[in-house]
């Protein structure tokens, strides 16, 4: 489960805006180290994904820079529509040990010889395997459904001269999609390194400072610029409307963008729900397809870090429900942003539209 990402740090700062400052001066700044809070779902804007135009690749944010991006008040969010527009922040969240994700997959395709190379960018910053086989490719596709070469003993030899990436086998590979993950030289599981994290929000959760040394909260930083609302009994909800059983698909019975998760970290439809109800870009979810899975389905604006697919990492699905999930960015071929108002393919589970 994702840690709370809690949000920016240190007094409140000067501004240079007159009607700004007038505006700042009637409400109430608060900074509290060691945060705690409750009910912090649904963020406008987030620094790891660079999934909105204002995003301007903060991988690595402080808790200054954090509030400041709050203060500042020009960060976009979503307008519902397939478009952004500038949301007044109220509220600022910083997590300053985020692990790091940031791997790329590779995709190498099909080769008829026994030997191909692929030119990739940047490629002296990522760390690939000298070795790929069944146990490091990717062999599955976006719904868990294994390839057909998925436990092929094969085994092929990489090498990295500048930005080739060279991939040779003992024989051809014509009918095997080859794909696989390198870590980037900053990536948690390569160099152990926790980055700064920020999410800004246009409302007031409830937060309160911690006072127990080591807590779970001591990487945590918040600044609201507004006094905090009481935390509700439950954390809160949306209403959903359920379409049928199935994929969630659109008038032409193609699925749109999605993410998804079936490592077990969600383990019931309430969690997999309330993942949904915590990114305002998710507009419906699927449960019960065999396998465990969860899946958020968006019709539109969905990423995630480096456009990374069906490896988990970082993205526009991570909250503090689930950080990591896998992504199909793209959906089913022929998908053009249409609405879900079907389902399709009898899969075990349900889909359920954000009312």
């Amino acid at each position: 489960m994702l840690r709370l990402i809690v949000a920016a740090a240190l007094v409140a700062m000067a501004l240079s805006a007159p009607t700004w400052t007038k505006q700042l001066s009637q409400l109430s700044e608060t900074t509290k180290a060691s945060c705690h809070c409750e009910g912090c779902i649904d963020p406008f804007w987030t620094s790891g994904t660079c999934e909105l135009p204002s995003c301007g690749g903060l991988p690595d944010i402080t808790a200054a820079q954090c509030q400041q991006k709050c203060v500042d008040n020009q960060a976009q969010g979503s307008d519902g529509q397939g478009g952004f527009e500038r949301k007044d922040c109220k509220f600022a969240l910083h997590d300053a040990k985020q692990p790091v994700n940031n791997r790329k997959q590779m995709v190498i395709g099909t080769s008829a010889s026994t030997s191909k190379t692929e030119t990739m960018h940047d490629l002296a910053s990522y760390r690939c395997p000298t070795k790929v086989n069944k146990t490091n490719w990717v062999g599955v596709d976006h719904e868990g459904t294994a390839f057909p070469w998925a436990n092929d003993d094969r085994e092929f030899t990489v090498s990295v001269n500048g930005n080739d990436l060279t991939v040779s086998s003992s024989s051809a590979w014509s009918n095997m999609n080859l794909t696989f993950s390198c870590p980037h030289v900053s990536d948690y599981s390569q160099s152990q390194q926790t980055a700064g994290y920020c999410w800004l929000y246009a409302h007031l959760p409830a937060s309160h400072e911690t006072i127990t040394a080591n807590s779970n909260h001591d990487q945590y930083t918040c600044y609201s610029r507004g006094e905090s609302t009481p935390a509700p009994t439950n954390s809160p909800t949306a209403a959903y409307v359920e379409v049928g059983s199935g994929h969630c698909v659109d008038s032409s019975n193609k699925r749109p963008p999605h993410c998804y998760t079936h490592d077990g970290s969600i383990t019931d439809e309430n969690t997999c729900k309330s993942a949904c109800t915590a990114v305002s870009g998710c507009s419906a979810y699927e449960w019960g397809q065999t396998g465990g899975y969860c899946q958020l389905i968006w019709t539109t604006g969905i990423s995630s870090l480096n456009s990374a697919q069906h490896s988990a990492t970082t993205g526009s699905c991570s909250s503090s429900v689930l950080n990591n999930w896998k992504y199909n960015l793209n959906g089913d071929s022929g998908y053009s942003n249409g609405a879900i108002v079907q389902t399709y393919h009898n899969t075990g589970g349900k889909c359920y539209r954000k009312g």
